[in-house]
């Protein structure tokens, strides 16, 4: 399908895929920033990173209700991801375009949209760890949580394989 489109449907993959790989870039810079933070003992934190493991609600530690809200929105996230992906994908197959660039373009914009709305859930995971962070000085858990964003961004990355809705035609 992708040698069959034009320059312009062409640009537009690649322009998908930098704007894509400028978000996961983001991630590595929040780290960078916060590494920084730490390293140069420029912030002090309102807590200690033991804080974490103090009983919240029903005598569970804020750590693990952290971990439950990041597994909790990563699944929402993936849910949604496919959610809409099949939708594109129905929605494109119902529009009968005979031209390939212009069912492509109809296609990249719905995908388009539901990669950042999926993006900007997953990317609640890592703000979290940014608060976790800036409250407790905690790079560990802030780290875990930046790796679990990254895992997500990895699920709705604009492959090749992704774009090629015309597979999902045939089923």
């Amino acid at each position: 399908m992708f040698d069959s489109l034009d320059e312009e449907s062409k640009k537009s993959q690649i322009t998908l895929i930098i704007i894509w790989s400028a978000m996961v870039m983001a991630l590595f810079v929040y780290l960078f920033v916060c590494y920084m933070i730490l390293e140069m003992n420029t912030m002090t934190f309102m807590k200690t990173p033991e804080f974490l493991n103090e009983a919240f609600i029903a005598g569970l530690s804020y750590k693990f209700i952290a971990y439950l809200s990041t597994i909790f929105i990563f699944i929402i996230a993936q849910i949604n991801s496919k959610k809409m992906y099949n939708k594109n994908v129905e929605q494109t197959k119902n529009e009968n375009i005979v031209d390939i660039n212009e069912e492509f373009k109809f296609f990249r914009t719905r995908y388009t949209t539901s990669m950042f709305i999926s993006l900007a859930i997953y990317e609640s995971i890592a703000i979290i760890g940014i608060i976790i962070f800036l409250t407790t000085g905690d790079i560990i858990t802030f780290t875990t949580f930046v790796f679990i964003t990254f895992l997500g961004f990895i699920t709705v990355a604009p492959t090749k394989n992704r774009l090629n809705y015309k597979k999902e035609f045939i089923n």
